[in-house]
């Protein structure tokens, strides 16, 4: 049989072996990690003790069947790798039982609209300035594979974090985020302030006109950011505040950068006070949160949670948007936007599948 990184991960997915395939922002190849003893967490400090390489898989908020996933990178796959080697010991190991979830049911436009008018009236009444709203697009399953499917994602999208994982209890997601959520080296930690979207609609970035309103919501998350960092760090430096293109949208972003070593334990408090942001819960973030557990139909499980490659001294961690859970016929996508007093239930709605085409758009792409 023909060694190749296409067989190999079928025999993964096969063998029900957990892997994490992912490729950072700006690279051209992907690396595979794959754990055969990959461990689940109910509270991020569990890391602070591993000094393995591996991935960490984060939902929007942890109960019994969304934990945090580490996946440790016991066997590494990138260019150069014996593929036959590692194809040879995996096929020693027995099949895996049939795990593949129930599919989803998609968000009604009637749902979203009970959703909308329950944060609204919590807008208006000046509990929340902002909630976001999320919804489940579906779409029937093509005859490709799962690997063939990210590849051409991470294609479509080599600016944005894009991966494929596949955990030890059978489920397997799939996305392209353009949203950091923190990145740490030996000397310096890094994050965005990520908040406002636009359609792109054929015009040049800066052209790009924004509202007083997205203006404000994006410094809010810039705010709220820079006094985290500021908690644990003085030396905070803060970018200009530029449009940035993601797919086919456009949105406001600030950087940051820390200049300064950190220990692990205080990097891991620094992630749990990022998570969840403002650009992902609401304005205040508690109470919108508490909305969102109320008022949505569905569980978000990891959208709008955290994933990324981890080692001992360095981590990279992303929110995971424009995301997708693989199941049985179909694929489940998450998508959401920002919810405001002045907010219009269909502009709500089209932004929401606007950001859907992120994915569809290379699902769609086998089938022209």
């Amino acid at each position: 049989m023909k060694r190749n990184l296409h067989s190999l991960h079928q025999l993964l997915l096969n063998k029900g072996i957990a892997f994490a395939r992912f490729s950072l922002p700006g690279q051209t190849e992907a690396k595979t990690y794959v754990s055969y003893l990959p461990e689940s967490f109910s509270d991020l400090k569990s890391i602070v003790s591993i000094q393995k390489e591996g991935f960490v898989f984060a939902p929007f908020l942890v109960d019994q069947e969304h934990p945090i996933w580490f996946l440790s990178a016991d066997d590494k796959i990138e260019t150069g790798s014996n593929l036959q080697s590692i194809e040879e010991f995996i096929e020693q190991l027995p099949d895996a039982e049939e795990a593949w979830e129930m599919d989803q049911e998609e968000t009604s436009r009637n749902d979203y609209a009970k959703s909308f008018d329950a944060f609204m009236q919590a807008l208006k009444s000046s509990k929340l300035d902002k909630v976001i709203l999320s919804k489940i697009v579906t779409k029937p399953k093509t005859g490709e594979s799962l690997f063939q499917l990210y590849s051409r994602l991470s294609e479509t999208y080599p600016d944005a974090f894009s991966y494929m994982i596949h955990l030890p209890n059978g489920k397997t997601w799939m996305g392209a985020t353009p949203e950091l959520l923190l990145k740490q080296d030996e000397r310096t930690i890094q994050t965005m302030a990520l908040a406002g979207t636009q359609l792109m609609q054929n015009r040049k970035i800066e052209d790009i006109l924004w509202e007083q309103k997205e203006i404000e919501e994006q410094t809010y998350v810039r705010d709220y950011v820079k006094k985290i960092l500021t908690g644990f760090s003085k030396s905070v430096s803060v970018s200009e505040t530029y449009s940035v293109k993601a797919g086919n949208v456009v949105h406001l972003r600030t950087d940051f950068m820390v200049n300064q070593a950190f220990e692990r334990i205080n990097v891991v408090e620094m992630v749990k006070k990022l998570h969840p942001t403002p650009a992902v819960c609401g304005i205040p973030v508690k109470e919108s949160r508490a909305m969102i557990l109320r008022s949505e139909k569905h569980k978000r499980a990891y959208y709008t949670g955290y994933l990324g490659p981890v080692n001992a001294s360095s981590m990279a961690l992303f929110v995971n948007l424009r995301c997708m859970q693989v199941l049985s016929g179909s694929y489940a996508l998450y998508v959401g936007g920002g919810i405001t007093r002045d907010s219009i239930l269909e502009k709500e709605w089209m932004e929401t599948e606007a950001k859907a085409q992120t994915l569809l758009s290379v699902i769609n792409s086998n089938e022209e």
